[in-house]
């Protein structure tokens, strides 16, 4: 009887590790596609978008979309996106990915370079989509009205858009009474009852 065939072992055999680490590293890019959480998480977006002008401008794109008349040359348009005192600082770079992500497929340019209607209609897709999508982009949308509106960055300058004129200056007293304040005043009456 003949002795089965054996075949020969290549010389680059996989061990059982690295098998399952690539497996490991291929199910979760596989994820990682579809899911918006995992693609935060490792980053899955190009780095140009962390920290760039090329960020900055779609960021700023974005806030003059939810906040129509905001002054583009204000110096703290988007500076509550990048603010390292909030959450939301760390994924700025995934939004304006997302952003460009979405305006090229959907329209083949970049998301500053589109119409406001057409940056409004990505944006509000993306708030319609759900899940972690829908919560990043809510967020930034309040974060960025509280901060332009209320004027946190600036709180002189307050906000022409709303009519808050900001911290408190005083303008002349007749700005803060009334031309007339005795008709305002009760009547003097006499002991017996009568107006004096």
């Amino acid at each position: 009887m003949s002795q089965p065939a054996t075949l020969p072992r290549a010389r680059n055999a996989m061990g059982r590790r690295e098998a399952l680490s690539r497996l490991g590293l291929l199910s979760t890019a596989l994820l990682a596609a579809g899911c918006t959480p995992m693609r935060i998480v490792l980053r899955l977006y190009p780095a140009e978008f962390d920290e760039s002008q090329y960020r900055d401008s779609i960021l700023r794109a974005f806030v003059l979309t939810v906040i129509p008349g905001a002054a583009q040359s204000d110096p703290n348009l988007i500076r509550a996106l990048i603010d390292e005192d909030y959450p939301l600082a760390s994924h700025s770079g995934y939004l304006a990915s997302d952003l460009h992500h979405s305006s090229r497929s959907r329209f083949g340019r970049s998301f500053d370079q589109l119409g406001p209607d057409q940056r409004t209609e990505i944006v509000l897709q993306a708030v319609e989509s759900g899940g972690t999508t829908t919560r990043l982009y809510t967020g930034a949308i309040f974060l960025t009205q509280i901060a332009y509106y209320a004027g946190i960055y600036d709180p002189a300058a307050g906000c022409r858009l709303i009519g808050f004129d900001g911290r408190y200056r005083f303008t002349g007293i007749q700005a803060t009474t009334h031309p007339n304040p005795d008709r305002f005043l009760a009547t003097t009456l006499t002991t017996t009852g009568d107006p004096a």
